[in-house]
């Protein structure tokens, strides 16, 4: 038989061939375009749902470390405890005397109670406690005395009768170092140096280390120190035979007390700082500083999850890290014009700066421990903790705030956010210029409040504290009696001049401009596609949880009892409903007209169907066989 078919011309493979495209050229246009929209959005919906769930994933990581490190809850408690126990009363150091009696009164009783729970004397395994009975001293608490040089500073000669001599104020070439002897007697041979009593040398600080910020200016930690004592009767010896040798005199510009617990139910260490300014003006300024953290790891079980946790964040930024270079790679320098790209290098900068920070406080709080078994130079050790300690926070915080900015990226598809993004591009160009207006309008009041209210006002002290004051008027918080109590006829004036001009016509100009790119996001309109894929995604949120049901007239399309049977269950569960919309689409499909089916045919530039071989039966000649028949040809007209 294949013989024969060879004789009389005809090839399967060319019939079947033509028959596949004839079932191909079924498909309308629309159909396709329909097919193919689907499918995209298909992939599109399975990169999103997964874009979003690593990111999640990863972005609990990232808060399950950071609350591991900070701790927040405990660590807020504790510093409030340490707050309210130690620096009672510290606000009312203004003068000398006054420091001194806070030393003996307040400081001593914190940290050496002589009294319990029950204002008795405290028990054997009481002793060694703070105020708190809670906490416990990691070392005996310190003084550092800050010094200015002599005769730096020289007095008018109009008055120097009134004045032979003047101190300048602290810097860093104005600072005392060098050997005295007690009552400041500067110390003339090496034996007496080698011998001098603590409190008298200067002990410069070797170590890396964050400013100690004043109320006037900012220090290194550096000066004379000394420890104030292992009891309260070593402690009150110490600051007696301080008072009695003048320790404290008109040189004196600045004393750090130090003081470094640890809260064992919680294993917390805190680091208490303050700052007493003498300054060269008059009075005494005070400024505490009190930071919480964590030297050691978790014990237990809950410490090697930690440094599972760790383990895995590393290796997932390694995986980013190499996805995103390759992606670079492909883009080449247009990868750098994407603002969301700017985003992940800055991310990963974070990331791997915090990692480096992780190594190095390890490093620095090995070294605090051990310090502290050896007692040598424990203050300048847990100095070194505790800042390396800070900046890891710092970073840790801003990787958190940049991986919960990158959901945004996630939801770019939203129409809310499109139109929010859209008032930003279309209010851009006049909100810069009328910002940079706004800046100088508000500079030229903040000079002249700085000028003419700094020497009384507090909040006007300073350029960056006039800035944060006219920041806050202008939107809404005032300050007028301070104004009125400096100048009575100048302050009311400046007052409503700046509520006129910045408060009540600036600031609507600001409103204006905003409003006036409203009008331009209601017209936004959105992409066909993020418009069909949003349509999908919800069909599937509410199939997921059985609230979309299939239209009626899908079911009217069936015509197989199968088909049918599918529609009816899919009305009774929803999940079925993808089969519904093939197999409609596939009824659809061959219901279509010849025309339409040789029109698209063209349009896709497949070949028409031909018409089929007409069998003549019963057979000619050749007796047994089956020999197709063209159809007959129309006769050609003669001319």
């Amino acid at each position: 038989m294949v013989s024969s078919q060879r004789e009389t011309g005809f090839n399967c493979d060319v019939f079947r061939m033509r028959r596949k495209m004839e079932r191909l050229s079924m498909r309308s246009l629309a159909n396709i375009k329909q097919a193919r929209m689907r499918q995209r959005r298909d992939r599109r919906f399975g990169e999103t749902v997964w874009d979003i769930a690593w990111s999640c994933c990863f972005l609990l990581l990232v808060l399950s470390i950071v609350n591991e490190y900070h701790n927040t809850t405990e660590g807020f408690y504790q510093t409030l405890s340490t707050t309210n126990t130690f620096l009672q009363s510290v606000d009312d150091v203004n003068d000398h005397l006054t420091f001194w009696s806070w030393l003996n009164d307040t400081a001593l009783q914190s940290f050496y109670p002589e009294t319990s729970y029950n204002d008795d004397k405290p028990r054997w395994f009481e002793k060694g406690f703070t105020a708190d009975m809670q906490t416990v001293l990691v070392y005996p608490p310190s003084l550092i005395q800050g010094r200015v040089k002599q005769e730096l500073c020289a007095v008018p000669v109009t008055m120097q009768h009134s004045l032979g001599e003047c101190s300048p104020g602290y810097g860093e070439h104005a600072k005392e170092t060098g050997a005295f002897e007690e009552g400041w007697k500067r110390a003339r041979n090496t034996s007496t140096m080698e011998s001098a009593a603590p409190g008298w040398i200067h002990l410069p600080s070797g170590y890396p280390s964050l400013p100690i910020y004043g109320v006037t200016t900012h220090y290194w930690g550096d000066g004379f120190g000394l420890h104030l004592g292992k009891s309260a009767d070593e402690m009150r010896s110490i600051l007696a035979d301080l008072k009695a040798n003048r320790w404290i005199d008109k040189r004196t510009r600045v004393i750090f007390l130090e003081a470094m617990l640890y809260n064992g139910n919680v294993d917390l260490f805190t680091s208490l700082t303050v700052v007493f300014e003498f300054s060269e003006t008059a009075g005494v300024f005070s400024r505490h500083h009190v930071n919480t953290f964590r030297l050691h790891q978790r014990p237990g079980t809950i410490g090697y999850v930690y440094v599972l946790m760790e383990i895995i964040y590393v290796i997932i930024l390694l995986y980013s890290l190499w996805k995103e270079a390759k992606k670079a790679r492909e883009a080449g320098l247009a990868y750098l014009k994407g603002a969301w790209n700017i985003v992940e290098i800055f991310n990963f900068f974070l990331a791997f700066t915090a990692i480096a920070l992780y190594g190095f406080k390890a490093v620095y709080s090995s070294r605090a421990l051990a310090a502290i078994k050896e007692e040598i130079d424990q203050v300048h050790h847990f100095r070194s903790a505790v800042n390396m300690s800070q900046v890891y926070g710092w970073f840790l915080a801003f990787l958190t705030f940049v991986n919960m900015m990158k959901l945004l990226r996630l939801l770019r598809f939203n129409p809310f956010l499109a139109k929010l993004m859209s008032v930003f591009r279309g209010m851009a160009g006049e909100f810069s210029s009328f910002s940079v207006y706004l800046f100088l309008c508000i500079s030229a009041f903040c000079f002249f409040g700085y000028l003419k209210f700094g020497l009384i006002v507090t909040e006007y002290s300073s350029i960056s504290k006039s800035f944060s004051t006219l920041f806050q008027m202008s939107l809404g918080n005032f300050y007028y009696y301070q104004l009125r109590e400096a100048a009575p006829i100048l302050g009311p004036i400046y007052f409503f001049a700046f509520i006129c001009i910045i408060f009540l016509v600036l600031m609507n100009f600001a409103m204006a401009i905003i409003d006036s790119a409203l009008p331009d996001v209601r017209n936004h309109d959105m992409p066909e596609e993020d418009r069909y894929f949003i349509q999908g995604l919800w069909e599937r949120f509410t199939a997921f949880f059985g609230f979309w049901k299939a239209p009626a007239a899908v079911c009217r399309k069936r015509t197989s009892l199968r088909s049918l049977s599918l529609c009816r269950l899919s009305e009774m569960f929803p999940m079925l409903q993808q089969w519904n919309v093939m197999l409609a689409t596939a009824s659809s499909r061959s219901a279509l007209p010849p025309q339409t089916t040789a029109q698209t045919a063209a349009a896709v530039k497949l070949p028409a169907p031909t018409a089929r071989r007409q069998w003549r039966w019963p057979p000619g000649p050749r007796q047994g066989r089956r020999t197709p028949q063209k159809a007959n040809k129309p006769a050609k007209s003669e001319k």
